[in-house]
């Protein structure tokens, strides 16, 4: 996706989480794959140490089409980072379906899929992160937009609770379609 997407633009990419006994392996595989250097980062209990990286990125990317909650992304909503989701994750199906988000703030986060897709092909994700790199200006703009659309709508007791509730109830469903390992 990288590849394709950046081409030859300089791009920092960083992945977190791999399990420390992997880190040197991915880091050659993702980087063949990415034809430039990829920096792996084991994965870690530290969540100021994360919180920090993802401060500093310009776009941070959670493929996982299984993730029940997307704590990383919400990391970088309230960071004001742009991100990419899939729309089968919990967090994805809570900003595009719970009502709760302005689905016009959301469309530039959440990879869609299309009627009989099982996730959004890889094809849709490069598209989206290539106009994230040709134009970061507008990314930072719909990033800012996004944390304060989520900011709205946690902003009573009353809506909170609710949007507590449609959460949880994205979660679960990811749940139900998910693969189990998350």
């Amino acid at each position: 996706m990288v590849r394709a997407a950046a081409g030859d633009r300089p791009v920092r990419l960083i992945v977190n989480g791999a399990p420390a006994e992997t880190v040197g392996a991915a880091r050659r595989l993702l980087s063949n794959a990415a034809g430039r250097y990829v920096e792996v980062r084991a994965l870690t209990g530290e969540k100021q140490a994360q919180r920090q990286a993802i401060s500093t990125a310009d776009v941070v990317i959670v493929p996982s089409g299984d993730e029940h909650v997307g704590l990383t992304a919400l990391d970088a909503i309230a960071a004001g980072v742009l991100i990419l989701v899939a729309d089968t994750s919990g967090l994805g199906a809570f900003l595009l379906r719970s009502g709760r988000v302005d689905p016009r703030v959301a469309e530039h986060a959440v990879i869609g899929r299309e009627p009989g897709e099982r996730y959004a092909p890889l094809e849709r994700w490069t598209a989206r992160l290539a106009d994230v790199l040709a134009d970061p200006e507008t990314a930072k703009v719909r990033a800012a937009r996004l944390r304060e659309g989520l900011r709205q709508a946690l902003v009573t007791l009353q809506s909170a609770g609710a949007s507590a509730a449609d959460l949880v109830k994205a979660i679960v469903a990811a749940r139900g379609e998910g693969n189990g390992d998350d």
